[in-house]
């Protein structure tokens, strides 16, 4: 009860402080200035209609498709929103330009890219990329994050699933550590904290465990169907109205975690399958997760990669390395209105500079003192 009032607290408070800086003209005068300096890439993962909303879905994996459609058409009105491939060229060409650039871009592959996404998209002739997690594409598998929210939101309902969880925890995958935080999280019903330990696994590691918790997934059911991943003859169909494609890597494994070999194996398999698929080249990767690290963009640019994207929260300008272009993460939780709708005040929130550069100089200030103290 009490972090539920902490949390509401916190969205007042935020939704305060946007409508404040739209009203004192911040958001205006930012993208006056993005307009003459470079421009900004917004990264989605999902969008769904309301009534696929399932208990499991992590509110920062999606928007509803009419936030969708709101932030569309506050883009045609204020933004240029162009490919990726346009907004890079443009940025280096300090051509002067009337509306700030804008790329939009899909991690993961999601159907609902196509059957929801898409037809919003052509409606306003906007491009778009998605990066597809490419050994899953036309398959019946979910993501490892899907499963294990899926098989843990499963076992939180049923006290005998809970009771054998707890046995397959102390037999092997995980730590005693990690076991205790994953049996809270489970009374507690928090799969995110569960999902986001597991992000310091290797892959091998994480298969191992949804290997012994596929039988949650399945009892799911129609839960697991609405995580589908797109089919090879819709990602064709994209493609032929104008949607490009690029890498998330082969299994959407976290790249900063794995030995090189594995690192190789997902960005190189990934860039061939796809190429293979869609019968032409591709360059552009999306790190999973946005984690990258020397070793990864090393990697990417030897296996053909021209252009690699992070989830910063950074602009591009001239000075921007192509191989860790900052993006902009938009869901459901940040830009929406209590209502639902798309609030035009929050989106300018979670994008300013303004505020980008007053918590990084707060944050620095703050290790500072850290430092001195020790």
């Amino acid at each position: 009860m009490a972090n539920a009032l902490l949390a509401s607290g916190k969205r007042y408070l935020k939704l305060l402080v946007a409508i404040l800086l739209r009203y004192l003209g911040v958001y205006r005068l930012e993208r006056l200035f993005l307009s003459r300096s470079g421009g900004l890439i917004l990264a989605f993962h999902r969008v769904v209609r309301e009534g696929e909303i399932g208990h499991s879905l992590d509110p920062q994996m999606y928007v509803t498709t009419s936030v969708f459609r709101g932030l569309l058409l506050f883009l045609h009105r204020h933004y240029d929103v162009v490919t990726l491939v346009d907004l890079s060229e443009k940025v280096e060409s300090k051509a002067p330009r009337r509306k700030p650039l804008c790329a939009l871009t899909f991690d993961d592959g999601y159907m609902d890219n196509y059957t929801n996404a898409f037809a919003i998209l052509r409606e306003m002739q906007m491009p778009a990329t998605v990066f597809l997690t490419a050994g899953l594409i036309g398959t019946t598998r979910l993501l490892w994050n899907d499963a294990i929210s899926i098989a843990f939101a499963s076992i939180s309902q049923s006290p005998r699933a809970k009771g054998q969880l707890r046995r397959l925890l102390s037999t092997g995958e995980a730590s005693s550590t990690e076991c205790r935080h994953w049996q809270r999280a489970i009374e507690d019903s928090s799969v995110r904290s569960i999902v986001e330990q597991l992000k310091t696994w290797p892959h091998a590691k994480i298969r191992a465990l949804i290997s012994k918790l596929e039988p949650y997934v399945i009892s799911a059911g129609a839960q697991g169907n609405t995580c589908r991943m797109l089919t090879w003859s819709q990602v064709r169909e994209m493609r032929a109205a104008g949607v490009s494609f690029g890498s998330h890597t082969l299994s959407h494994c976290i790249l900063t975690v794995e030995d090189g070999q594995t690192v190789r194996r997902e960005i190189q398999q990934s860039k061939s399958l796809i190429e293979s698929k869609l019968g032409s080249p591709i360059d552009t990767l999306a790190y999973p997760n946005g984690e990258y690290n020397e070793k990864t963009i090393r990697i990417a640019r030897q296996a053909g990669f021209r252009m690699a994207l992070t989830l910063q929260k950074e602009y591009v300008s001239v000075r921007s390395n192509p191989m860790r272009l900052g993006r902009f993460l938009i869901n459901q939780r940040d830009v929406a209105s209590s209502a639902g709708h798309f609030s035009s005040a929050l989106f300018g929130y979670e994008k300013s500079r303004f505020l980008l550069y007053t918590k990084r100089l707060v944050q620095g200030f703050l290790r500072g003192r850290s430092e001195k103290r020790t």
